[in-house]
């Protein structure tokens, strides 16, 4: 559609019909919530617009995406940026085990403006910020280092250091490992069973500090 999806490309493509010897640099942007819904797979919903800048190399079997920038933005100003490289293999629309390394950075005005993302329910709890780094493949995607703050001074704020673990692709994504130490400030934790719908007894209100550490294991 006019002046919603602009892409350029400038390099050569050895076999245009096998899809081979590709040398691209591609950059450009689109404005349409449709063809953001095709590009994800219907994975992400609610993005709005975007840009994005790359080298591609290889061929359909072995497609390399180098110097990968991509910023996404969602109707709830959700903000969820990509840069790093990805391997793909385009006639499979697949992934290998090691194809990814990605380092991810969001943000959102609120928790509840990731829920149409994931397809789930959130607390209306924020601003949340977010960043980490991404590895593996189409089975398995690691993230370590991260880092994020959901909540601000002086009402409730959740803050998590260093933070790693799996999400594995069975029948569905699923968490293992996860190692996220966290630092928690709150004026009434009753305040905070509202907002996540647990009940969680009144502790005064004081403003508490408590070290922590979420983990699972397989």
């Amino acid at each position: 559609t006019a002046n919603r999806i602009d892409v350029r490309a400038v390099g050569d493509i050895a076999d245009l019909q096998a899809l081979s010897g590709i040398a691209l640099t591609v950059s450009g942007r689109v404005d349409d919530a449709e063809t953001w819904q095709w590009l994800t797979v219907g994975k992400l919903r609610g993005i709005q617009r975007g840009q994005f800048s790359g080298a591609l190399t290889g061929d359909a079997r072995d497609l390399r995406v180098t110097e990968m920038s991509l910023e996404m933005t969602a109707s709830s100003d959700l903000v969820l940026a990509l840069r790093g490289h990805v391997e793909v293999d385009l006639k499979s629309g697949s992934l290998g085990d090691s194809a990814l390394d990605l380092a991810l950075t969001f943000a959102a005005p609120k928790l509840a403006a990731i829920g149409p993302l994931v397809d789930r329910e959130l607390p209306a709890f924020g601003p949340v910020r977010l960043a980490t780094r991404l590895t593996g493949g189409s089975s398995q995607v690691r993230f370590e280092g991260l880092k994020a703050t959901i909540g601000g001074e002086p009402d409730h704020q959740f803050i998590f250091t260093d933070g790693s673990g799996d999400i594995v692709f069975e029948d569905g994504p699923t968490l293992r490992n996860v190692r996220l130490p966290m630092r928690a400030t709150t004026a009434r934790t009753a305040s905070v069973s509202r907002l996540f719908r647990r009940n969680i007894p009144e502790l005064g209100p004081r403003l508490s500090r408590a070290p922590g550490r979420l983990m699972t294991r397989r």
